[in-house]
């Protein structure tokens, strides 16, 4: 069986292992966008630590699935302790998005130190962990569990989870906030996506014939929803962020589809024309790279010339009228008033100087 699986054409896990490569550059790119937005704040780095998890997973599970030697295939399984992490760092974003990071601090701590305790004793016993790998439905080798893999199972497939709803419930049930209130709801629903599809991988680690396809592309349908809820979107109506999200990675995908087709297209065209020079088709698709690069370069740089502009245009407009409020209330402290109208225009004065704060605010970081 394993010799059949790895001489002749294995187009599931060919399929498999596209999905899992498009799942990564999501990934990536999530990353950048990121750290790009707010490297300095918690919500921000956590996730971007979570996606990083999420890429050691996916590496280690698509290299370690189609090796056909069952040591270096277990030895390269190792590689998913990284699901401690992705736990470990979503939680902790997750308690900062709802504001308890301070207060659920030592909570925090304990999962991090549950964390890495568990990584370094999986990595000095790896038997524990996961034993010779051995060929499961299409794929060369597939995880045999150990003895102890069941601890990080119930920890942070398990326990860590039904934390996570409790939190959700627990701060939707007290929020008053629509807009806070929304975002939880799209928190509840990344959890939810993630953790039901991303499970789809565990059946089979216990010889349950369901096939792990269906939870390959787990890090997108947990992640895209989830930065939603991260990212502060104050200035931009999430639903056209999210269509402009689905069109770019949209994009992604196809461009990894068709890297990938050059890819099997110059080993295809070695075999039935024999001295073909090898290097026609990565030069064809370095071009076609090129192409998408430079494309993708003058659509950065359009949307920066358009948010100058905006940004120019609104705060110019904001100003005058702002300016304008702020003479009058001046004028109006000069003329004799009672404690009533003197209290409004007080009111009035602090209003405006927080508008103009605001103003000055919003053009200083949108040009950054």
């Amino acid at each position: 069986m394993q010799n059949y699986l790895i001489s002749e054409p294995n187009i599931h896990l060919i399929l498999h292992n596209t999905l899992a490569g498009i799942s990564i550059l999501v990934m990536l790119c999530l990353i950048v966008f990121l750290l790009s937005n707010g490297y300095h704040k918690t919500t921000n780095i956590t996730l971007s630590l979570t996606a990083f998890a999420v890429i050691i997973f996916e590496l280690s599970h698509v290299i370690g699935v189609s090796t056909a030697d069952h040591w270096l295939s277990r030895t390269i399984f190792l590689g998913n302790i990284s699901v401690i992490f992705i736990c470990t760092f979503n939680f902790h974003c997750v308690m900062a998005v709802l504001g308890k990071d301070y207060r659920r601090r030592k909570l925090i701590w304990l999962v991090y130190i549950i964390g890495i305790s568990l990584t370094i004793f999986y990595l000095k016993y790896p038997n524990t962990f996961v034993l010779d790998s051995i060929p499961k439905m299409y794929f060369p080798n597939y995880y045999v569990p150990g003895s102890l893999h069941w601890i990080e199972r119930v920890i942070f497939n398990g326990l860590i989870p039904l934390i996570f709803i409790y939190e959700l419930i627990n701060s939707f049930r007290k929020e008053t906030s629509r807009k806070e209130r929304k975002r939880i709801k799209h928190l509840s629903l990344a959890l939810c996506l993630g953790w039901v599809f991303g499970s789809a991988l565990i059946p089979l680690v216990y010889n349950i014939p369901i096939d792990p396809m269906y939870g390959i592309f787990f890090p997108i349908l947990f992640c895209v929803p989830f930065t939603y809820a991260v990212v502060n979107h104050d200035l931009l109506d999430i639903r056209i962020v999210a269509k402009r999200a689905f069109y770019y990675g949209i994009l992604v995908a196809i461009c990894a589809v068709i890297l990938i087709f050059f890819n099997f297209l110059n080993k295809w065209l070695e075999e039935i024309i024999p001295g073909i020079p090898i290097y026609v088709v990565p030069v064809i698709s370095s071009m076609f790279g090129v192409v998408v690069g430079i494309a993708v370069w003058r659509r950065v740089r359009e949307g920066d010339a358009l948010k100058y502009e905006f940004i120019t245009k609104t705060m110019h407009e904001l100003r005058t009228p702002l300016t304008h409020i702020k003479l009058a209330a001046d004028e109006l402290t000069e003329t004799p008033l009672d404690d009533k109208q003197k209290s409004t225009v007080g009111h009035i004065e602090k209003a405006n100087d927080k508008l103009i704060e605001l103003t000055d605010l919003v053009r200083r970081d949108g040009f950054r």
